[in-house]
């Protein structure tokens, strides 16, 4: 694998330099791409040989006729690296110099012609191949401007090239049709386009395991006597609750408690269901937990029956209850317990884990903040843990800053937040229902492939402003992981939706489960509301807040 880093400034300085065309500016960068992806080509090679710089005269790579690259037909890597340095040199005089540069000293290239050049058979370290394939990545793409970004982009989808081409880039990078549609041409030319933070989310323990190694290298380095960051942090399930704490939860379980015996003597046939071992068994939180899914059930059963006109008397049976009993509706009862009574609900390494959404830099920067407070500990000489009301605080507080910072950190912020905030208590009245009926809970809203189509269209000639907003809006949202998109088959003949979930955090902000599944469809004239500020109708009460 070839590595290039598209980081450096002197890529997008050469779009301000004076007195050249749109041709000459792309030349130049073509000339400054074909050298440095041939210097990495070198480089690796030498690597791979496990040579030494100096040995770069035993580097050997061939140049396919008809290349406009004027160094010859086949030359050693020392050579190449020397008229790569020139390239460079004879750039970076042009962008340093306050005078238009002459067109006859400024390096310039057609096409990336060192894609046809690397290709592995051209490649040979003391005589002998060194590869059966190579492939070029271009690392921090988004660096480019529009501009350069869509011409290069444009010559490796229109040229094929013997070689492997991958881009990484942010999301922030594609334009509004790129984000909503799928932007690329896929199958011979392109193969896939691998979104990291899905990657990891889709992962599960995989990614629990990866974040866990993140975190405890940053503590080695931090040099506090601490084992692991997971042990730390306090599972609620886990570890025995502070006094506190423990008052709060005898304080749930006798209210639910009380409040779900009243129901079911109202309704007959329930007392069987009463006799369910986990209400007096475990922990003081699972009781709670216990207590309250049996209310839900109870709530649920009540709800069904009434829809399908049963009587009052049939006989309900532990059967019953135990086909009824999943783990989704423990979930909820678990976060409808938890928001009632004011308990710890963001604890614990795994849901820290999931409430960044698979990225590594959100979830650096939560644990950083809870690293802080077991250092600080540890320092006093007080245990290495952080407990589990803290951590949901912490969090909290963090998500807080994250919303915050939307506006300023955002385009089209305001308009991303009023969006944002209106699909939050669209996901918070469905979740908060009694009777949870969307078990563990809904974090997401859908739209018909039809209105997809629509925002997706938006930016013709001819479509109306409100969607124009709407699909920037909703642009910046993807682009900035607020809104994470899946393509699902659901309803009359498996017809195609498109779901938006929020981002696990904005899920943290609005009190939300971290689970996905849950969503509700909405048609593309609300968002358009929602997005200039017309907040929907609650339709819940908002149960416990």
């Amino acid at each position: 694998g070839i590595g290039v880093s598209c980081k450096g400034r002197d890529y997008a300085r050469l779009e301000d330099v004076r007195g050249l065309t749109n041709a000459q500016r792309q030349r130049a960068l073509n000339a400054l791409l074909n050298a440095r992806i041939l210097m990495g080509a070198v480089n690796e090679t030498l690597t791979l040989a496990g040579a030494a710089r100096s040995d770069a005269d035993d580097v050997v790579i061939e140049i396919p006729p008809g290349l406009s690259l004027s160094i010859g037909d086949e030359v050693t890597g020392a050579r190449l690296l020397t008229w790569g340095q020139d390239v460079e040199q004879r750039i970076h005089t042009a962008l340093d110099s306050y005078l238009p540069p002459d067109s006859q000293s400024l390096p310039g290239e057609e096409q990336l012609d060192a894609l046809e050049v690397v290709a592995a058979p051209n490649l040979r370290f003391r005589g002998e191949a060194i590869a059966e394939k190579t492939f070029v990545l271009f690392d921090d793409f988004h660096h480019f401007t529009p501009n350069q970004r869509r011409m290069l982009i444009a010559d490796m989808l229109e040229i094929r090239r013997p070689v492997g081409v991958w881009v990484a880039e942010r999301l922030e990078a594609l334009q509004v049709d790129e984000m909503l549609s799928e932007g690329v041409r896929m199958g011979r030319d392109l193969g896939m386009v691998v979104e990291l933070e899905v990657a990891w989310r889709d992962s599960g323990s995989k990614l629990h395991s990866f974040m866990s190694d993140v975190a405890d290298r940053r503590v080695k380095v931090a040099d506090v006597d601490l084992e692991s960051i997971d042990t730390a942090l306090r599972d609620p399930q886990e570890h025995r609750p502070p006094d506190e704490e423990m008052r709060d939860l005898l304080r749930a379980i006798d209210g639910v408690s009380a409040r779900t015996r009243e129901l079911a003597a109202s309704k007959p046939g329930y007392e069987t269901w009463l006799t369910d071992p986990s209400l007096n068994t475990g922990s003081p939180r699972d009781r709670a937990i216990a207590w309250r899914r049996m209310e839900i059930l109870i709530l649920r059963r009540e709800g069904q029956a009434q829809k399908q006109f049963e009587f009052p008397e049939q006989p309900v049976t532990i059967d019953e209850l135990e086909g009824r009993d999943v783990p989704a509706i423990r979930e909820a009862a678990e976060l409808f317990m938890c928001r009632e009574f004011g308990l710890p609900y963001y604890a614990g390494m795994k849901r820290i884990t999931c409430m960044t959404s698979g990225n590594v830099e959100q979830f650096l920067d939560i644990a950083g903040d809870m690293f802080e407070e077991i250092a600080a500990s540890v320092i006093m000489g007080r245990p290495p843990d952080l407990p589990a009301q803290r951590q949901h605080q912490l969090a909290k507080a963090w998500a807080k800053r994250q919303w915050d910072s939307i506006p300023a950190c955002v385009p089209h912020g305001r308009g991303v937040q009023h969006l944002l905030r209106a699909i939050g208590q669209v996901c918070d009245d469905e979740t908060m229902r009694p009777s949870a009926p969307y078990a563990p809970g809904v974090t997401g809203i859908g739209l018909s492939i039809g209105d997809w189509q629509r925002l997706c269209a938006a930016g013709e000639v001819g479509a109306q402003a409100d969607l124009r907003r709407l699909a920037q809006t909703l642009s910046s949202c993807v682009a900035q992981n607020l809104l994470e998109r899946r393509e699902v088959q659901q309803g009359r003949k498996d017809e195609r939706k498109v779901v938006l979930y929020l981002n696990r955090w904005l899920c943290v902000h609005f009190s939300l489960p971290l689970g996905y599944g849950g969503w509700r469809l909405r048609h593309v004239n609300e968002l358009t509301r929602w997005a200039d500020g017309r907040m929907p109708e609650k339709t819940n009460g908002g149960l416990f807040e």
